[in-house]
């Protein structure tokens, strides 16, 4: 009872205000208000590129100290929704028209979780800030942006409006699921070489994945539909061990290149390739996507 209270409270007397700002009518009651965005057929829908995925965003605001999350997701938009991933928005192609779609406000802050967590570290908690003028305040800790408008911060005991989803996220992917070709497959997620690879991939993939070796890679018949069926992208890189070893020097890592008419980078050290389209290099501090198999 004590949450509903203080969502009611703190959260729809702000969703009021803003409405009210934003559209000028004087003479909206909560109950409308928050009907515009529980089961209103009339509001725009954007999915992912597979469309399977809703957003929506609040219009009311809350401090992450005085509500569960999970709770207020479900209070603000039915038990099919949940907390939006960070790493959903960043497979959207055309992010231009799903802020649009998605009505976001400039300046305003919204929770997400990143890597499935909300949580940052110790009382601070993921958002994202809107800034189409690609504009932070000083000092922000930018973790990761999107089309150099949406940053990915975290903070604690400030007003941040929810962004929730429905439907598939990016862990439920063919691409994070262990299984084809060979079971190797290429994450959505990317990864930096400053943390832990190993222990990010466990924890990413619940144990069930650790990252392929070249010696996997070279094994696969079909190379041509591996890539077709991971989507890979012209100049795409992805985390890879070699023999075993994820480093070739001491702060150089090993990675892989898909470079399907086999033209690389000047100063690329090629390492190997596979059918003059796969190529394994190695460098430092790039975050990139990782090649995973399943654990047997």
């Amino acid at each position: 009872m004590k949450l509903k209270t203080n969502l009611f409270f703190k959260g729809a007397v702000i969703s009021l205000v803003a409405f009210l700002t934003i559209s000028g009518t004087s003479t909206v009651t909560i109950a409308q208000e928050r009907g515009m965005y529980r089961n209103n057929p009339q509001q725009e829908r954007h999915d992912d590129r597979n469309m399977r995925q809703e957003f929506r965003a609040s219009i009311g605001a809350y401090i992450e100290k005085d509500i569960n999350i999970d709770e207020a997701v479900t209070y603000e938009f039915g038990p099919d929704f949940r907390l939006a991933e960070w790493n959903d928005i960043k497979q959207i192609r055309d992010i231009d028209s799903w802020i649009y779609s998605t009505k976001l406000i400039p300046g305003r802050k919204y929770y997400v979780k990143n890597n499935g967590r909300f949580i940052q570290s110790g009382s601070r908690v993921y958002f994202f800030l809107f800034s189409p003028n690609g504009r932070v305040p000083s000092g922000f800790l930018v973790h990761d942006k999107i089309a150099g408008k949406l940053f990915l911060g975290s903070w604690y005991g400030d007003y941040c409006h929810i962004l929730a989803s429905k439907g598939n996220s990016y862990r439920d992917d063919d691409r994070n699921r262990p299984g084809d070709m060979g079971g190797l497959n290429v994450t959505l997620n990317r990864y930096s070489d400053r943390m832990d690879l190993d222990e990010q991939i466990r924890r990413e993939f619940r144990g069930k994945c650790v990252i392929a070796d070249w010696e996997d890679l070279k094994r696969i018949r079909n190379i041509d539909d591996w890539a077709f069926a991971n989507k890979l992208d012209y100049g795409q890189t992805a985390f890879i061990a070699r023999n075993g070893k994820l480093k070739y020097s001491s702060t150089r890592y090993y990675f892989v290149h898909y470079a399907p008419d086999g033209k690389l980078p000047a100063g690329f050290l090629v390492h190997d390739k596979i059918g003059g389209k796969l190529f394994l290099g190695s460098w430092y501090g790039v975050e990139r996507c990782a090649i995973v198999k399943d654990v047997r």
